[in-house]
């Protein structure tokens, strides 16, 4: 229904005001709003106040063709339908014509009233299924947006999950067997729950039918710029940070670590999500490693500067700045030593690391971290 109508309203236009009132009378007469309009009248201008389900042109009026294609090449009005009419002397000529402008259909007059009231209901009943199947696919879009959203946040989850399971690894290799099989089950089946985010997101995508090129497309829409500064504890939806306090056992084993590796790396993580940042850092100091956290890009920046990083593992997706701009700074930043910068994104397709590697980035990881993987560049474990 348009505005301010109960039933359809339908505008007729055509130069013969005998024609049109005849026509306005049928239509009434069958329960239809409508409202004549002629050649001299601001058409676009009562179309767009009016918002009309239906437009009759006469395929006489001088201006029906230019009309007709600006109605459906202009978004608001691209689903109002509109019968053309014509004279019999141009109906082979008119009717190819009328469906060329895309008129949705040609009738040729003389009309029992019948036909046209018919051939009205039929275009009106077309319309309402076109607006549904619209309405339904933009929420399948809307879905699968916020599922693909959903598992992202997902995988931001697990990561300190999974860190701090690893950690616990490096802190007490040496448990009784009923802890060490409780220890190996929670590990198991978090990376299981990584794997089956990976496929809901691989599941959302095809049905998206795009293939995104960048995690800044992906992230999620929720808003995170009131994201406190480093001096305040930081605490969103998907974190709960905790200090992490060392024991006496655990700085030994630390510094054991580090006097018996052969190389130990200065690493930079930037990570919004404390808990993820400030896990997978706990785990690579119990390695041997100097690290240092960043929340935030700027921060990301100043800590690059002060802290002479050799590896910087970069979110993505940060509240402040595009990890792909943050990426071009570092880069440009002067008098830094060659550091190796590795894109960390809660999302793990092949088409996203092709895009992070076109950015200038080194390497791509996915959250959960993959271990591993650390030791392809040079962080040992």
């Amino acid at each position: 229904m348009s505005l301010n109508h109960p039933s359809p309203l339908i505008f007729i236009i055509a130069t013969d005001a005998g024609a049109r009132q005849a026509k306005a009378t049928v239509l009434k007469e069958a329960g239809f709003s409508v409202q004549e309009l002629a050649e001299g009248h601001n058409l676009m201008t009562e179309i767009h106040k009016s918002r009309p389900d239906l437009i009759i042109f006469d395929s006489t009026l001088v201006f029906s063709g230019k009309l007709c294609r600006q109605l459906k090449m202009t978004p608001e009005t691209q689903n109002i339908m509109i019968l053309q009419l014509s004279a019999p002397f141009n109906e082979s000529l008119d009717q190819n014509g009328g469906f060329d402008l895309d008129a949705d259909n040609y009738l040729v007059e003389p009309l029992a009233p019948v036909e046209l009231i018919t051939n009205i209901k039929v275009l009106l009943r077309l319309s309402k299924n076109e607006r549904l199947l619209r309405d339904l696919t933009q929420w399948k879009q809307d879905f699968l947006a916020s599922f693909s959203a959903l598992t992202h946040d997902f995988r931001n989850i697990l990561a300190p999950i999974l860190n701090s399971i690893e950690a616990l690894f490096k802190l007490n290799p040496a448990i009784p067997p009923n802890l060490d099989k409780a220890r190996n089950t929670i590990k198991f089946h978090a990376k299981s729950l990584t794997k089956i985010a990976d496929e809901f997101f691989r599941a959302s995508v095809a049905a998206r039918g795009d293939i995104p090129q960048g995690e800044k497309n992906l992230e999620p829409a929720a808003d995170k710029t009131h994201l406190p500064p480093a001096s305040v504890t930081k605490t969103t939806f998907l974190q709960t940070s905790h200090p992490i306090n060392l024991s006496d056992n655990t700085a030994k084993m630390r510094a054991a670590v580090t006097a018996n590796s052969p190389i130990h790396k200065r690493v930079l993580i930037v990570d919004d999500y404390a808990d993820v940042a400030d896990t997978l850092a706990q785990w690579l100091r119990l390695a041997g490693h100097s690290v240092q956290t960043a929340y935030t890009g700027a921060q990301a920046i100043e800590s690059t500067v002060a802290f002479q990083p050799d590896v910087v593992l970069l979110d993505i997706g940060l509240p402040d700045s595009s990890g792909f701009d943050i990426a071009k700074k570092l880069r440009a930043l002067p008098n830094l030593q060659k550091f190796l910068l590795v894109a960390v994104t809660g999302y793990g397709q092949a088409s996203l690391r092709k895009s992070v590697l076109e950015a200038g980035f080194d390497e791509h990881f996915a959250k959960p971290m993959d271990f591993e993987k650390l030791g392809s560049i040079g962080l040992h474990v």
